[in-house]
């Protein structure tokens, strides 16, 4: 598959596919009807967006687990 550049980005070139950038900086990628079929995100805001999902997995996985008042936690780790 051949690649284009778009805005210092490189991209698969598909003839029904093209990177457009909207008002406030967002890369997408829109199909031959200008509708919006994928965002082109920086790695480093991806790995972000990722690690964020992960933690909220874990949050709603604890839900159920007592918790302890904040003095508790103190003498628990002020050891």
């Amino acid at each position: 598959m051949q690649q284009k550049k778009v805005n210092g980005l490189c991209i698969p070139s598909r003839s029904e596919e093209t990177a457009t950038m909207s008002a406030t900086g967002e890369h997408y990628v829109v199909d031959e009807h200008g509708n919006r079929v994928a965002i082109i995100l920086p790695l480093r805001e991806y790995e972000q967006l990722q690690e964020d999902l992960h933690d909220l997995a874990v949050v709603a996985e604890r839900r159920e687990e007592p918790s302890i008042g904040f003095d508790e936690f103190k003498k628990r780790y002020e050891r």
